[in-house]
């Protein structure tokens, strides 16, 4: 089996960090999530609001997260979640960053983005053309997927 899809780069890293910073109109960091599998084809980056650790609960709504794997051998790329400020939801500002996200992983080869969605982003992913992959699953978590 041939791999089109590569590992990102820092300059594409950069982009990804570059949108959350322009249209979220905050400092992020990110940083290389590290593997525990050394045999692992994939690479993990996780963005946060700058000086914040992750939150859960009500809490993570007033802070960015985003964290991405790029599996290079299965040419996809998995958002383990995306997370904006409630204030800013609504206002197309996470549009742009998913269309960010998806340009870079074309660029890089990938053929699709999966996410398994929460009851609370559903609808969010399918204004972004997302899709169930089980469309008559009720139940949440229920994963998404974007072709590219």
């Amino acid at each position: 089996m041939t791999v089109s899809a590569h590992v990102p780069e820092e300059v594409d890293i950069l982009e990804i960090t570059r949108a959350l910073e322009e249209n979220l109109g905050t400092k992020v960091d990110v940083n290389l999530v590290p593997t525990r599998n050394p045999s692992v084809t994939s690479v993990t980056y996780w963005w946060r609001t700058a000086t914040h650790g992750m939150m859960r609960g009500r809490e993570a709504f007033q802070f960015v997260q985003l964290q991405i794997e790029f599996d290079n051998t299965q040419e996809l790329m998995q958002i383990d979640f995306l997370c904006l400020p409630e204030i800013q939801k609504g206002t197309g500002k996470g549009r742009a960053v998913v269309d960010t996200i998806k340009r870079v992983g074309q660029r890089l080869g990938y053929k699709k983005i999966v996410i398994d969605s929460i009851e609370g982003s559903y609808m969010f992913w399918l204004r972004v053309n997302f899709i169930p992959t089980d469309p008559f699953r009720t139940s949440f978590p229920r994963h998404m997927v974007h072709s590219l």
